[in-house]
């Protein structure tokens, strides 16, 4: 009865291991289709996360220019938001005329 309780648990890892590596596609075209439904918030929560860096910092900031409790929040959201826009638009006129010019000599 002793030996049961010990190994049971080995052999049920050794079982699944097995199962896994029997049925190693499924479970790879199952890993992938569940990275392809969650991409998008993942992706969500990596801008969230990277963006909210720059928000506290304006926010405290903010607090030392005793901005109302309120707002400080709001604000540091829509001047993380514009600074973000700024630099896609930057980037933009840096990348675009020299992709043009790559583009009309081929």
């Amino acid at each position: 009865m002793n030996l049961v309780k010990k190994y049971t648990p080995l052999i049920l890892f050794i079982g699944l291991v097995t199962l896994v590596i029997l049925n190693a596609s499924s479970f790879i075209s199952g890993a992938v289709s569940l990275f392809e439904v969650t991409s998008t918030l993942i992706y969500g929560a990596v801008i969230a996360f990277v963006l909210n860096v720059p928000m506290k910092k304006i926010e405290e900031f903010l607090v030392k220019m005793k901005v109302k409790a309120g707002l400080r929040r709001p604000i540091a959201m829509v001047l993380v938001f514009l600074s973000l826009i700024l630099i896609v638009i930057c980037l933009l006129v840096l990348v675009l005329p020299t992709l043009a010019q790559t583009i009309s000599q081929l």
